[in-house]
């Protein structure tokens, strides 16, 4: 009888989500750098499931990224940026940053969110291998 209640829910919850897309624009810099290589995930926070990665990628030579995902959800979505990298971490061969930025409702289904990220000056939780 579970299965059956479950197996309803999901039908009709896949009937009910939609589409929702975030688009991000930005540059990295580290202490007056462009952060050259840096991951930058779009991702989305979920309640009850672990967080999805819409989008992903490495910075280029100048500090730049582009990115945009959608996602199929029920409720709003609630995006976010996670950033890796190593700035102002001095064991770089065994250590890195993770920084997270939220992103604002408004920019779901909404215009582009463009960004200038100065990592030196971002709360970061620092990780080692």
């Amino acid at each position: 009888m579970r299965f059956v209640f479950f197996f309803a829910a999901a039908i009709i919850a896949s009937t009910v989500a939609y589409d929702q897309t975030v688009k991000v624009n930005g540059t990295i810099s580290c202490n007056r750098r462009v952060a050259r290589n840096v991951l930058v995930q779009l991702r989305e926070r979920d309640t009850f499931d672990t967080d999805d990665t819409l989008a992903s990628m490495y910075t280029n030579d100048d500090g730049t990224f582009r990115l945009t995902g959608t996602e199929d959800e029920i409720t709003s979505i609630r995006p976010y940026l996670r950033i890796t990298h190593t700035c102002g971490v001095t064991a770089r061969d065994v250590c890195h940053k993770i920084t997270e930025i939220e992103i604002e409702k408004k920019f779901v289904n909404g215009e582009t969110f463009n960004l200038d990220i100065y990592l030196e000056s971002q709360k970061s939780k620092e990780t080692c291998d």
